[in-house]
């Protein structure tokens, strides 16, 4: 996983959990039958109670089995914590459903890529912003031309 930006390392889960913490999101969640149930105060959220600030996959790199997504939650109380994952065959049934189930889930993307885009849509607005500027400047010349025509033709 790449940096966030040049101050956070988002390459391990232990990195990425402890800028989490740093942001804000020190509560543990885990699924129960109820709902999201935070370990901090028991208070238990439904999907509608919740939004996913972010979320983080890490792929193990021996095996499989250690696949894991951090889902960066924060509730409409304001309480901002963690909730962990494994995913694909691996994956916890009732977070999958959960989460599923959550309207708010907002990916955001590393700086880099941020960057990235924006040089982009900016060279793509010069681009417009130069073929105006030329057949602007072709249709002004063909109506002088044209007025030019039309005088020595006594039009």
């Amino acid at each position: 996983m790449k940096k966030d930006s040049p101050s956070e390392d988002m390459s391990t889960l232990v990195s990425c959990m402890n800028n989490a913490t740093k942001k804000g999101f020190k509560a543990d969640f885990r699924i129960t039958e109820n709902g999201l149930e935070s370990s901090t105060n028991n208070k238990v959220f439904q999907p509608t109670d919740v939004c996913i600030e972010n979320f983080y996959r890490f792929e193990g790199e021996s095996d499989p089995a250690d696949s894991t997504i951090l889902y960066l939650i924060k509730t409409n109380t304001g309480l901002k914590g963690v909730l962990l994952d494994a995913y694909g065959a691996y994956a916890d049934d009732n977070v999958t459903s959960f989460i599923q189930n959550v309207e708010c889930i907002v990916k955001k993307e590393p700086t880099k890529l941020r960057k990235q885009k924006t040089k982009v849509r900016r060279q793509k607005i010069a681009m417009v912003f130069a073929a105006a500027t030329i057949i602007g400047g072709t249709f002004y010349f063909l109506m002088q031309n044209n007025k030019k025509k039309k005088l020595r033709m006594g039009c």
